[in-house]
């Protein structure tokens, strides 16, 4: 159940407007309280290990990125590993030794905005959506393709 979590919030991250974060901000503490509670019944594992959802600092979570423009993300990130257009929203990839994190970011005001943002582990090494964050953060530059002449 808890994998499908971020596939019931992106349609509904998809149609918001500025005006309507507050309710997004409602769902991510829901769904952060649900992650407490399966934490709780399952010792911690669920959370991907660490402290539960609802403890983890808000900075530490891919879902802190929700409405950031792609200047602030590559700021923050640098730049994507992956990115492709899709029906006039950008999909990009951030990849470290152990972890992904996916953003949808979707026209909005003139600009993109990210309205899907979703880390997860890779291979066997569990690890939390902050430490994938600080990763990813930490990582070298992906390598340029030299162009083409």
């Amino acid at each position: 159940m808890r994998a499908l979590l971020p596939l019931l919030a992106l349609p509904l991250s998809a149609c918001l407007g500025t005006q309507e974060r507050q309710a997004e901000a409602i769902l991510a503490g829901v769904v952060a309280q649900h992650r407490a509670a399966v934490a709780a019944v399952s010792g911690g594992a669920a959370a991907g290990g660490g402290a539960p959802a609802a403890q983890r600092p808000a900075t530490g979570e891919a879902a802190a990125l929700i409405g950031a423009t792609p200047e602030r993300v590559r700021a923050r990130l640098g730049e994507p590993d992956l990115r492709r257009a899709e029906a006039g929203a950008e999909v990009w990839r951030y990849s470290a030794a152990h972890c992904h994190l996916d953003l949808i970011l979707y026209p909005e005001g003139g600009g993109l905005r990210v309205g899907h943002a979703a880390a997860r582990a890779a291979g066997l090494t569990a690890r939390s959506e902050a430490e994938c964050l600080a990763d990813i953060a930490a990582r070298p530059a992906p390598p340029r393709l030299a162009a083409l002449r």
